[in-house]
């Protein structure tokens, strides 16, 4: 039995967590980034009997902001993982065989796993808070049935988001040259610019 404090390790620990399973992998996380997306597609590589699922957030907004990735989505779909949606998810919890869980406030991304200050527990055949754990996982699954996200729908999602993210490129540049246009425009009617431009003499 061991329960420990996690700040500083957590790819670490989350790694040999997913080398380690045997049938399941189960993941409630509101953001999803790529890099991490990666060690679960490793984990179903090396053993292609295990069971992945994955509740998340599927929202457009996320996707477009890239605070989640719909690409690390598409990735571990196209991997056998069972993805569903959550839209009010904040918890995240990540549990290896019923036997070893991680749980505190680390979002299933780079960020989360590697770049922010985050902290967590790790859990360890600890049986009474374990299935606790297991049991939160059946009682989201049961109520989100209809909530199974399609490959299709990941496809259509991509399509928005990528013509989202294309509008709002377009938009920045309009305003970055409309900004450099007003302060060409200052400069030159600058009155000390001005006075200068007026007393030049053009020689043809």
């Amino acid at each position: 039995m061991a329960i420990q404090i996690i700040t500083d390790n957590h790819k670490s620990t989350i790694k040999k967590m997913f080398e380690s399973a045997t049938n399941t992998i189960s993941i409630a996380s509101p953001f999803i980034g790529m890099n991490m997306a990666n060690l679960l597609c490793a984990a179903k590589d090396n053993n292609p009997n295990l069971t992945a699922t994955l509740i998340t957030r599927f929202c457009r907004e996320d996707f477009v902001s890239r605070v989640s990735s719909i690409k690390a989505l598409e990735k571990l779909q196209s991997k056998g993982v069972k993805i569903f949606a959550y839209q009010i998810l904040h918890s995240k919890a990540y549990l290896v065989d019923d036997n070893k869980a991680l749980t505190g406030s680390a979002n299933f991304t780079n960020g989360g796993f590697g770049k922010n200050e985050e902290l967590s527990l790790y859990i360890e055949n600890e049986i009474k808070i374990n299935s606790g754990l297991k049991k939160y996982f059946d009682d989201l699954l049961t109520g989100l049935d209809d909530y199974l996200i399609t490959a299709e729908q990941i496809e259509a999602e991509l399509r928005k988001s990528k013509e989202l993210e294309r509008r709002a490129r377009v938009k920045k540049l309009k305003l970055t040259i409309i900004v450099l246009a007003q302060t060409k425009s200052q400069k030159v009617n600058h009155p000390h610019r001005k006075q200068r431009l007026d007393g030049m003499k053009i020689f043809g």
